[in-house]
């Protein structure tokens, strides 16, 4: 039986990494104009894949736009494939919209410029979430090429994939170095010093590495994939497969410049072959040796440069949960859908997805150009919400308001129906004109009444107030002029449909206007009659649940350690000193009790090494302060307890984290991730110690577990 071996001739295109864009931009122009050279004087150099994304290839038309024409032939004709990715993600820092949109995006533009290519290529991930098969079905593919996350003992060659939905994919995973195993065993890429020459030994070497193949793979097609990081094509390719395949004659085998499609669509004929199965998530951390298999997981860059992931965070979610939602609402009224703005703001925002980005594992150039790029995704966003919800709600004003009324109106973006104390801010003009004052005139307060879409009064607890905020007013035509304004903040319990707004009347009334109630039962204590929260003398919480009578213990305990590691590896130091906040003692202020919710600030100093001596290999004498503010809020009704921390991080060389000790047992549990729910295991593998690559006790989540 004849096999082909298919060639895919690629690379691998970090975007930003250990150089800024713009550094790696110029390497990408040299290397597509090399590409297009040789495609043009070698047809036998049939076909090129880029990366599995389509940013490339924008990036590289900024400057070559002449060029445009040229590659929207060779897309059009399939001799370059584009897609379909739009940035090569990481998978479990994003959101499971971002990934859709990522996809939509990258097929759209390759569609755009010829062609889209359906393999679903994630040769570098650092591993890959459990229903990444649902998501490459849905768009048009059968196919997955990966590395991390499964050993190449167990899993190596081909294999089926399989969503929890039941989505399964035919799969290939790549070899003992991954996806740059050709580039190692048959370019040499790896040895500086050793030019690529079409030779006897580059035959021999080629030959061997497509019999291994054929011994990983042995039904069906078997795979070349050439495309390590940033390399160059080798333009002397077909010379050298002329002289191979007649050496690979004897074995029945040819090798074709192909490409991953290609490649896809002769391993769906052997499917029933693959009778290797893994479903879910793909998070093993390598096991073997170097020798046999390069393949490392790198678990720890959840909380690398954590600000970007924050800021990530509010940039999806003003888009997905603001922007784009209550745009459509305001269309309805007879607003513009603003298609532009929103594409605009994603491409933003999906430019800092590529993993070597989002795991903020690069260098700090890179990372300090992400913030712009977050700036203006949010940016555009966050107008258009506000120009969304200014449409909303002047259409939802009430019109019969009283003399000298306003209208403040609330919105919802969860898919819940809201019915809750919650935070209001409440603008007044300076020019309000119901007042008071306590006792012989102490501090003024405003006086006004809340009241419902159904006219009924909403009570409010006075939280605090700011005077003469200073705003900007602009009428259509005129130059802007500020405005002050005064504050008020108060909580009130707010009954807002999911997906929807109440639009509330603020009303000048004669004071004084008080709705008195308590939360607190001391200084340290809270208690709703559903849950009861103190706080220890050390600054951890103890929180009895009265509904089931369970307590749970210092919870809120920081611990503080050594980390010696980098962007992608919190690092273990032999001599570590570990410090938690459960031997110290804390300050406890209530800055907000009343009828809607009660907070008990927590001032905490924990005194830790200012540092790591690299050369001494410990933690130095030197102590510097660590100041950590918790904000611990109880609302009327809520069957949860919020808390909000700020570090003042001034020591070097560490790792913080929050411990919340349940007192549960048990070996599995759940949590979220991009549109599933995943089962995991509690105890780390019973084999880790033995492992290259340790495992670690932590885990990627986006909301609970």
């Amino acid at each position: 039986m004849s096999r082909t071996a298919h060639y895919v001739a690629s690379t691998h295109w970090d975007r930003e990494w250990y150089e800024s864009f713009q550094g790696y931009r110029m390497r990408l122009v040299s290397l597509l104009d090399e590409v297009l050279a040789t495609m043009a004087s070698d047809p036998a150099f049939r076909v090129f894949t880029m990366d599995g994304q389509v940013i490339p290839i924008v990036d590289y038309l900024e400057i070559r736009p002449e060029r445009r024409a040229e590659i929207e032939r060779l897309t059009r004709v399939g001799r370059l494939k584009l897609g379909p990715w739009y940035v090569m993600p990481d998978e479990w820092l994003v959101s499971g919209e971002s990934l859709v949109r990522n996809l939509q995006l990258g097929v759209a533009e390759a569609e755009r410029f010829g062609g889209a290519s359906r393999a679903g290529f994630v040769c570098d991930m650092f591993g890959h979430i459990a229903q990444l098969p649902q998501l490459f079905a849905q768009m048009g593919g059968t196919s997955a090429f990966i590395w991390r996350g499964v050993h190449e003992k167990d899993h190596g060659g081909n294999l089926r994939w399989r969503g929890l939905d039941g989505s399964a994919l035919d799969t290939y995973r790549f070899g003992q170095h991954g996806y740059c195993t050709y580039a190692f065993k048959v370019r040499l890429a790896h040895q500086l010093d050793t030019p690529f020459v079409v030779d006897d030994a580059a035959v021999e070497r080629l030959t061997a590495f497509v019999l291994a193949e054929a011994k990983r793979c042995p039904h069906g097609p078997i795979l070349l994939f050439d495309g390590a990081d940033h390399v160059e094509i080798e333009p002397r390719t077909s010379a050298l497969f002329a002289r191979a395949n007649t050496a690979l004659a004897a074995h029945g085998i040819r090798i074709e410049h192909s490409d991953l499609d290609r490649y896809a669509a002769e391993l769906a004929k052997v499917r029933p072959a693959l009778t290797r199965v893994v479903t879910g998530e793909l998070r093993e951390t390598g096991r073997e040796s170097l020798a046999s298999d390069e393949h490392w997981l790198i678990p720890g860059t959840m909380s690398s440069r954590i600000h970007l992931k924050q800021r990530n965070a509010a940039c999806e979610d003003e888009l997905t949960l603001w922007a784009e939602p209550f745009s459509a609402f305001a269309r309805a009224l007879g607003g513009e859908w603003p298609a532009s703005y929103l594409a605009t703001a994603w491409r933003w925002l999906l430019e800092n997805h590529p993993h070597d980005s989002m795991c903020g594992c690069s260098i700090d150039q890179v990372h300090q150009d992400m913030l712009y790029r977050f700036d203006q995704s949010f940016g555009i966003a966050s107008r258009l919400t506000a120009q969304a919800l200014r449409r909303i709600a002047l259409a939802a004003a009430p019109r019969d308001r009283p003399d000298g009324a306003l209208t403040l109106t609330v919105f919802n973006p969860t898919a819940d129906d809201l019915d809750e104390p919650i935070d209001l801010d409440v603008p007044l003009p300076t020019t309000w004109p119901k007042r008071f004052q306590e006792f012989f005139g102490f501090e003024e307060k405003f006086a006004f009444r809340l009241r419902g879409p159904d006219g009924a009064d909403i009570p409010y607890q006075l939280v605090g107030q700011s005077r003469d905020r200073v705003g900007i007013k602009r009428p259509r035509y005129k130059f802007p002029n500020p405005e002050n304004r005064h504050v008020v903040h108060v909580t009130a319990r707010v009954r807002v449909p999911a997906f929807g707004w109440a639009a509330l009347v603020v009303a000048p009334v004669d004071g004084p206007i008080r709705y008195s109630g308590t939360l607190a039962v001391d200084h340290r204590t809270l208690d709703n009659g559903i849950l009861r929260v103190a706080v220890n003398q050390n600054g951890t919480l103890d929180v009895l649940d009265h509904r089931t009578g369970i307590a749970y213990r210092q919870l809120l305990t920081f611990e503080q350690r050594a980390d010696i590691g980098d962007g992608w590896f919190h690092g273990l130091a032999v001599n570590d000193q570990i410090f938690t906040s459960a031997a110290g003692s804390a300050d406890v202020a209530v800055i907000a009790d009343g009828i809607g919710k009660a907070t008990l600030r927590i001032h905490l100093v924990m005194r830790v090494p200012a540092r790591f001596d690299g050369k001494e290999g410990r933690r130095s004498a030197e102590l510097a302060p660590l100041t950590i503010t918790s904000d611990v809020t109880l609302r009327a009704g809520a069957d949860r307890v919020e808390v909000t921390a700020t570090v003042d991080n001034n020591v070097r060389d560490h790792r913080l984290r929050v411990l919340l000790p349940t007192g549960l047992s048990g070996d599995r549990f759940v949590t979220d991730s991009a549109f599933a729910v995943v089962e995991r295991a509690v105890d780390l593998p019973a084999d880790n110690d033995a492992r290259r690559e340790l495992d670690v006790e932590t885990r990627p989540q986006f909301t609970w577990t």
